[in-house]
């Protein structure tokens, strides 16, 4: 409708105030990649821009802010000088409504590397709704690093392998990456080439979590720490995931190899179950293995929310340990 267009239209108020409200963060941490919108939180409900080294994904919840790619993308191109990019930008654009999540051939997908805390990852754009980077994670990924020092890790449904990376780049002496996607290991591989970590320090397996922590579990294997950041489904030759039915059960397999003095860093991406919901389940659980939950981290100071998104953020994170 008419009005529900003119609601969407921004102005630049709106797009200088979301910078505003991230930029003494965003420059003290020198982030080449980082979150400009979220939503209704920075004011543009059903949007989120995402800053990519110059390069801007943007997801829509809705077709209407299809019909204003150029306003968006005029307002955009007059703050880009504030981000200190070295090339002109450019704009990906991604559907994310039910039955509509794909990204939409509005640019010649690219690929790249960002810098975050003196690490380099491979980005893609234009090709997927993922590009690699789980920006969100970026609080989580420095936190492993400070822990990993002469430690033996695990990193499950490693995607790209950034938590890898960051755990390698701590000093972590082992780290075991596990995921059915061997494009997404190929991606993990280049991304340790990119920072110069040693091969033979890792060890990528292409296959199901489930039975990765079952083998480790009648090897008597132990981990110092684990990341458990599962799709909300995924097939493979094993069977089926789900976070539904089955993250109680991956939970406790981790919990089973985590050493007596480890922590688990347990994610979930979805909306079916509210961050209360998950974190009892997980305590359930983690209570009958002699664990307990340690905290519960904030999203970076660029995930802004809602009081309503605060009780069900897109991304939920615990870490579960001793002490």
């Amino acid at each position: 409708t008419r009005r529900s267009r003119r609601s969407l239209k921004s102005n630049f108020e709106t797009w200088r105030k979301a910078w505003e409200a991230r930029r003494d963060y965003v420059r003290a941490a020198g982030l080449a990649a980082f979150r400009l919108v979220n939503d209704a939180a920075d004011g543009l409900p059903g949007l989120a821009v995402d800053f990519y080294a110059g390069r801007y994904q943007l997801s829509a919840t809705s077709e209407a802010w299809l019909q204003e790619r150029a306003n968006v993308e005029s307002q955009l191109c007059r703050l880009h000088p504030e981000f200190g990019a070295s090339v002109s930008p450019r704009f990906f654009w991604n559907a994310n409504w039910p039955g509509c999540r794909q990204a939409l051939n509005t640019a010649e997908p690219e690929s790249f590397t960002v810098r975050e805390g003196g690490l380099r990852f491979e980005v893609q754009l234009g090709k997927s709704l993922h590009t690699g980077l789980f920006l969100d994670q970026r609080e989580n990924r420095s936190r492993l690093r400070k822990l990993a020092a002469d430690s033996r890790g695990l990193n499950l449904f490693c995607h790209t392998g950034a938590f890898t990376v960051a755990a390698l780049a701590g000093g972590a002496r082992e780290v075991i990456s596990v995921d059915l996607s061997k494009n997404y290991l190929g991606c993990l591989e280049r991304n340790l080439r990119l920072n110069d970590l040693s091969a033979s320090a890792h060890q990528s397996i292409a296959g199901d979590a489930m039975e990765y922590l079952r083998r480790s579990q009648r090897n008597k294997t132990s981990f110092d720490w684990i990341v458990l950041d599962p799709p909300t489904f995924s097939r493979g030759k094993q069977g089926t995931f789900s976070t539904e039915n089955n993250y109680g059960e991956l939970t406790e397999a981790c919990l089973q190899v985590l050493a007596p003095q480890g922590r688990l860093l347990a994610c979930l991406n979805t909306q079916s179950f509210s961050l209360v919901e998950f974190k009892e389940r997980l305590k359930t659980v983690a209570k009958a293995m002699g664990r307990k939950i340690l905290e519960t981290p904030p999203p970076p100071p660029d995930f802004p929310s809602t009081p309503e998104a605060k009780l069900n953020p897109p991304l939920k994170c615990v870490w579960i340990g001793t002490n």
